[in-house]
């Protein structure tokens, strides 16, 4: 299966922002000791501050327990700094 998460980062007066690094995840939710989770892919913000990120199961589904992504974004400024991460959503 594919997958496309589209967004648009802006600030909190609506303006876009630019030049970020958004990191879709798929959180392992801890399920053995040495997990971690999936980077799914990666993509940079535009001018306009919209991203688009796709992915297909071989991204994730690394053994048989998983079968759906449970994914969350983080976002990165241009020094790599963490300014956010979302929440996790699992999809059916």
């Amino acid at each position: 299966m594919k997958y496309l998460i589209k967004g648009k980062i802006v600030d909190s007066n609506g303006k876009p922002i630019n030049n970020l690094l958004i990191q879709a995840m798929d959180n392992d939710q801890k399920l053995f000791e040495d997990y971690n989770d999936d980077l799914l892919e990666s993509s940079m913000t535009n001018a306009g501050g919209s991203f688009q990120i796709s992915f297909d199961d071989s991204a994730f589904a690394d053994s048989w327990i998983e079968r759906n992504p449970e994914i969350y974004l983080i976002l990165r400024n241009p020094s790599g700094q963490i300014v956010h991460r979302t929440d996790t959503i699992k999809i059916e």
